[in-house]
């Protein structure tokens, strides 16, 4: 089944709540993507688990989730042939398109409903998302993972940086540190095993103050 036929399984008020605080320049919290915009030593710098594990990918194809105005996008190695960069937020779209026109392989595309990636079944060989699913609900997540096992050809594998944070289940995600949505580490690994997706490895990782408050899982298409 496609995205589209599964969309309501992963709507709702509470993931419409992420999706709200960036989606417009006149959006409550917009102004993080100026603010974190130069900040990518800690994801892309060598030896860093964001780099070590991203080594890992094949990139021919590549899909990033989530990608703001293209902070990690053009930190990329630039070996892929296509690089699709999705995001809800229209005008951090428009603004990567207007900031990065010369890359031009990497198309900077809107995501319509915060839940699809929109690909050919099996067509690319490995997804990623940086500093974005930790504030996602945990049935987006598992609706991206089911996405990724659709998208990715056998073999293909995903690398997502998601929450590691347990403490607040029923919550919302801005009542909790880091603004972490509910997420952790095994639950990660059930969904992938739900979707014929293998966890190869799992990194958790501190966040500012917190003790593994994150995790990065790499995993694979069987």
């Amino acid at each position: 089944m496609t995205a589209k036929g599964k969309k309501n399984n992963v709507s709702g008020s509470f993931q419409q709540e992420v999706v709200d605080l960036w989606k417009t320049r006149e959006s409550e919290n917009y102004g993080y993507f100026a603010q974190v915009q130069d900040q990518a030593d800690g994801f892309w710098a060598p030896g860093q688990a964001f780099r070590t594990l991203f080594e890992k990918l094949d990139r021919r194809r590549l899909v990033e989730i989530a990608c703001g105005q293209g902070r990690h996008s053009v930190l990329v190695p630039r070996d892929y042939e296509s690089l699709l960069a999705l995001d809800t937020s229209v005008d951090a779209i428009a603004e990567a398109k207007r900031r990065y026109a010369d890359f031009n392989r990497i198309k900077f595309v809107v995501s319509q409903d915060g839940f699809s990636i929109p690909v050919a079944d099996g067509s690319q060989t490995a997804i990623f998302s940086y500093d974005a699913m930790v504030h996602f609900e945990p049935l987006t997540l598992n609706g991206y993972l089911a996405e990724a096992a659709r998208s990715l050809s056998p073999g293909g594998r995903g690398l997502f940086h998601h929450s590691n944070y347990d403490k607040n289940p029923t919550g919302r995600f801005v009542d909790s540190p880091n603004w972490r949505n509910y997420m952790r580490r095994d639950l990660f690994a059930h969904f992938c095993s739900r979707h014929g997706l293998n966890v190869l490895e799992q990194v958790e990782m501190d966040w500012g103050q917190e003790a593994k408050l994150d995790c990065l899982s790499l995993f694979e298409k069987i």
